[in-house]
């Protein structure tokens, strides 16, 4: 983003001060429990669980700050420069963020003590809770960010977190496995994610990714790229918020501790993509198309409805809960894709759909702690033995169910009011039908698990305090919380958080009695099938068994998944690894051989040929030498010595003549003379 150096100051106010605050007691949290390792197993939980109280305590002081004086200034710092580029690191404190920093602290909170006593005696409780102290702090950065990378990094360490609490039981392969598969799934969206983000960095002017400045920066853009932009952001809050198609890490999701669960299905993880798109409003909005916004709408209304019929013949009981969080969030999607007419039904739902789940999955922790399995078919009759535990599970059952008074009333007719108001039939009868199976197997869930005899036999009981108290929390805020949308109190949740401008609609009231009239026919359903016996499972399952396998089969997306993306993959990293194996390795060990048999050659050439002639050579010259040698001991040595020793023998022989008397030397003189007078005589008679 360009800035100048003036624009980076800011002013920080008490707003925006106790706001930094509240992500930072959890990061201090994590910091020193994360560091003292084993050592905090004792005083770790409790000192985590103590931070996230006192952010929960600012976030309140927040909201309030921000009620009562609107939004505070963006602050921030030089985070990176390089040249005139400045990056900077900042916090937009505005009511959508109070709100998210009020849901997020109070489920945390709830979350960290509720873990207390569920994690007693886990040899790695103080990694747990450095890890949910480090979770909570990555949301809590996520709602703070003033710009879109800031936002992606949190946005990362959200996913990060997540993968370390799913797979906190590493031990166990399902565990590591789901953890793998959340992470790798989530990824794909976070492409498109960072892919826009760059293409938002690049294509505006000036180059910004102020969330602020972004929409009147990229305003001038070709259509195709306002469509594209949004489209691109979009695939992020899918694989987060677990839509459909990339839904299918969630209900693995629930091999992590049920904690970990309630954290990421009610403030945390998944509620990261619904605010990723409510923030980034302003761009979706710049498509003169509406392209961008009906891909929301479908994608949403989808997801919702294909994620209740999977609920409905669930029988781990976590796994309901899981494909019914899949569901509302594609309620809130489908609400955000109404623009303007959704942007508040979609948060509202948010912050109601926060209470209920986080108690729905609280109050599944407590069950299966108590009963040690998952499966709804082993439990039955814990009504009388666990009686807060299935109170408050039965309040925020009809919380999601969608019935008055309950929270999930307010949020979820809302919802529909905007399809009404904006036309969209096709999304509002998919909503009408989910607000129908909703109620259903919630009802199916709640008999199977507290009603009915016993079907296995257990020891289950109520646990501490700790385990209650956040559960009756949790419950009175399902009940009351969504009376701040209701009409006849002045919608006050309707003007504090909304898109633009805050624009009142008239109640639509045969909507509201119609989907009231669908949810007490799921309720219906649900207990003449379950309770009263009216219809036998058996006989249902028998009649729409086509249907029923095909629901059981969660409608075969798992095998499509695997089919499309997972087979191809292990066939392209099999291809790869016999590849690099046959080819690159072959080449690399071929070039090897090739090199050893050169070497053989070079040094048998070498050895053989180039040795054995210098050795012949070698051989050649000392013969050659001992030959010398001789001749010229033997030969010239001898011609020498044999001319001396016949000069001897001859002069040895003279010697004898030399007498020393004359008459001696005159007789041989005239011998001498005759014997050549003869002979010339004798030549010349033969000539």
């Amino acid at each position: 983003m360009e800035h100048t150096a003036a624009s980076l100051a800011g002013s920080w106010t008490p707003t925006s001060i106790l706001a930094v605050l509240t992500m930072a007691f959890p990061l201090l949290g994590f910091i020193i429990v994360g560091l003292c390792g084993k050592i905090a197993k004792e005083w770790g939980p409790k000192l985590a669980t103590a931070t996230i109280f006192l952010s929960l305590i600012t976030s309140i002081v927040v909201l309030g700050l921000v009620i009562a004086n609107g939004p505070a200034p963006t602050v921030s710092f030089v985070w990176l420069q390089s040249g005139n580029l400045i990056l900077d690191f900042g916090f937009r404190v505005d009511q959508l963020c109070a709100m998210m920093l009020c849901v997020v602290t109070l489920v945390s909170f709830l979350v960290h003590l509720f873990s207390q006593d569920y994690m007693h005696g886990d040899p790695g409780i103080a990694r747990f809770y450095a890890e949910l102290q480090l979770f909570t702090t990555a949301m809590l950065g996520v709602v703070t960010a003033s710009n879109l990378l800031q936002l992606f990094a949190f946005w990362e360490l959200v996913g990060l977190c997540s993968y370390l609490l799913i797979g906190f039981w590493f031990h166990k392969r399902s565990a590591y496995q789901a953890a793998k598969k959340a992470f790798f799934v989530t990824k794909v969206g976070d492409v498109g994610l960072f892919t826009g983000i760059i293409m938002c960095f690049i294509l505006s002017n000036p180059h910004t990714l102020s969330l602020e400045a972004l929409p009147s920066a990229l305003a001038s853009l070709a259509p195709a790229l306002l469509i594209i932009i949004p489209l691109l952001i979009f695939m992020g809050a899918v694989g987060k918020s677990a839509q459909f198609p990339l839904h299918v890490w969630l209900p693995n999701a629930m091999e992590g501790p049920t904690p970990v669960s309630a954290l990421i299905h009610a403030a945390t993880m998944v509620a990261a993509g619904i605010y990723l798109v409510a923030r980034c409003m302003g761009l979706f909005t710049l498509d003169p198309s509406g392209i961008a916004l009906k891909v929301v709408t479908y994608v949403g209304s989808f997801t919702a409805i294909f994620a209740a019929t999977i609920a409905t013949v669930q029988d781990d009981i976590k796994k309901v809960l899981a494909y019914s969080t899949i569901s509302q969030l594609g309620y809130m999607v489908m609400a955000l894709g109404f623009g303007k007419y959704g942007y508040t039904a979609a948060l509202f739902h948010l912050m109601t759909h926060a209470m209920f789940k986080g108690l729905l999955f609280l109050g599944s922790g407590s069950v299966i702690h108590a009963t040690h399995t998952q499966n709804m078919h082993e439990m039955g009759g814990l009504f009388k033995k666990m009686p807060i535990t299935a109170w408050t599970f039965i309040l925020g059952s009809l919380a999601l169910a969608g019935l008055f008074p309950f929270a999930g009333f307010w949020s979820k007719d809302a919802i529909l009011a905007g399809a009404e108001v904006t036309h969209s039939t096709i999304p509002l009868v998919l909503g009408l039908i989910t607000a129908f199976l909703t109620p259903y197997y919630m009802t199916r869930c709640v008999w199977l698990t507290f009603f009915g005899k016993p079907r296995k036999e257990n020891h289950a009981h109520e646990a501490s305090w700790k385990t209650t108290l956040p559960l009756i929390i949790l419950a009175g805020f399902s009940v009351v919380i969504g009376f701040v949308g209701a009409p006849f109190l002045g919608e006050l949740f309707q003007r504090f958080i909304f898109f633009h401008e805050f624009e009142h609609e008239a109640i639509n009231w045969a909507l509201i009695f119609g989907s009231t009239g669908l949810v007490f026919a799921g309720i219906f359903l649900g207990l003449a099938i379950y309770a009263w016996g009216w219809f036998k499972k058996e006989t249902l399952i028998r009649i729409f068994k086509p249907v029923y396998v095909f629901f059981k089969n969660k409608w075969f997306i798992d095998e499509a998944w695997t089919f499309i993306a997972v087979k191809p993959l292990f066939f392209l990293s099999e291809f790869s690894y016999w590849f690099d194996r046959t080819v690159i390795d072959g080449a690399v060990n071929g070039t090897a051989w090739l090199s050893i048999i050169a070497g053989n050659i070079i040094y048998w050439f070498d050895a053989g040929i180039v040795d054995g002639l210098v050795n012949l050579a070698g051989y050649l010259t000392v013969k050659m030498s001992e030959l010398v040698k001789w001749f010229d001991e033997n030969v010239v040595d001898g011609a020498v010595n044999g001319v001396a020793a016949v000069t001897g023998f001859v002069g040895s022989k003279l010697r004898k003549v030399q007498t020393g008397y004359l008459p001696n030397y005159a007789t041989i003189m005239f011998a001498s003379i005759a014997l050549v007078l003869i002979l010339v005589a004798w030549f010349a008679v033969l000539n």
